[in-house]
């Protein structure tokens, strides 16, 4: 040290011992990796302030690359690059492990395993027989930690109580129906965005009904999620029958042809021609068929609004599509009593005379 330096001296083996990891807090004896000032990381920590590169075998970047090859034939891979060519998944343990053989078959087996597979042991959680050796946990018993795991960070966006509970009571319906799927830490993940919704769309569980629950997520996003509607159904006896979502779903259609009439700047008519229908008590799928017969019409006749309509344009809709007569009916009916148009239906023509086959 500097003569006059003040600070108490130390050496190098005790400046060492007295550091930390910047990222786990652990004493690093030995750094991986210097970062900025006197901060260091531990060899373990060292990857993730590392900057990502390219495998040279797959491209995918990564911060753990390893030297492969020898003398010039030399390049980093990845980790999952660099276990492919030795590494399989047990055919008994279902585990990705390195491959010790291949049965008759061709399957691959662990040494553990074996080619028979008859080494068994129990789950530490649960005590149920596992494959292979080792005190490897059954896959109910890691869904039961990996679900607890991540429901834990899902509640923490949620603001409600009641969403909350939803959600915890979500995850055991999971865990007792599939718990051994391994897919499942991914199924309730994707079902995450339903219970947030849920969360900021109603503030208690008592307003969760087919109406509200249709206008929330229209039939598209309750077959999306599915596996909570059907969570929800017994558990609060929501029940949606296919009526319902066909009149959902028919109202829906009804309002994008109206919000496409309002773009071109026609929707005022069909806005009344909707009103008409419902004070005639049609069905929502015919009111969709004769609105959508009306925006064809519309659209035919260059965007002219209903009241304008001139019989020319009638006919010559009706002659290049004479199978939509039946459809056109009754906006011409509208038109004129509501409107106070003069268009109707041509005459039909007369039918051509079917000529008799020669009998052979």
């Amino acid at each position: 040290m500097h003569r006059r330096d003040v600070s108490v001296p130390l050496c190098g083996g005790c400046q060492r011992a007295g550091r930390a990891c910047a990222r786990c807090g652990k004493a690093v004896p030995k750094a991986g990796k210097r970062l900025d000032g006197e901060a260091v990381a531990c060899p373990s920590c060292a990857p993730y302030f590392r900057e990502k590169e390219p495998c040279s075998s797959c491209g995918r970047l990564s911060s753990k690359l390893t030297w492969r090859g020898e003398g010039d034939l030399i390049w980093r891979v990845c980790e999952p690059c660099r276990i492919e060519p030795s590494h399989a998944t047990c055919v008994h343990c279902r585990r990705h492990r390195a491959v010790a053989g291949t049965s008759e078959a061709g399957a691959p087996y662990c040494i553990d395993c074996g080619p028979l597979g008859l080494t068994w042991h129990s789950c530490p959680g649960c005590g149920v027989s596992v494959a292979g050796k080792g005190r490897g946990r059954c896959r109910s018993c890691l869904n039961h930690d990996r679900l607890r795991h991540d429901s834990r960070f899902v509640a923490a966006t949620l603001s409600g109580s009641w969403s909350v509970e939803l959600l915890n009571d979500f995850v055991s319906w999971l865990l007792e129906h599939d718990g051994g799927n391994p897919k499942l830490p991914a199924i309730m993940l994707s079902h995450a965005p339903f219970f947030a919704s849920l969360d900021s769309a109603f503030d208690s569980p008592g307003r969760l009904g087919p109406q509200t629950m249709l206008d929330t997520f229209a039939v598209q996003g309750l077959r999306r999620h599915i596996l909570p509607v059907r969570f929800l159904g017994e558990r609060i006896g929501l029940e949606i029958n296919a009526e319902a979502k066909a009149e959902h779903v028919e109202s829906a259609r009804i309002m994008a042809i109206i919000d496409a009439a309002e773009a071109r700047g026609c929707s005022e008519d069909l806005v009344c021609f909707n009103q008409w229908l419902i004070q005639d008590l049609r069905p929502t799928r015919t009111r969709r068929l004769y609105m959508s017969a009306a925006a064809r019409l519309i659209e035919a006749a260059g965007g002219v609004r209903l009241s304008k309509l001139d019989q020319d344009a009638v006919d010559r809709y009706l002659a290049k599509f004479p199978g939509r007569r039946n459809d056109v009916g009754p906006v011409l009916r509208f038109s004129r009593a509501v409107l106070g148009s003069e268009t109707c239906l041509p005459p039909l023509s007369k039918p051509r005379v079917q000529q008799p086959k020669p009998v052979l």
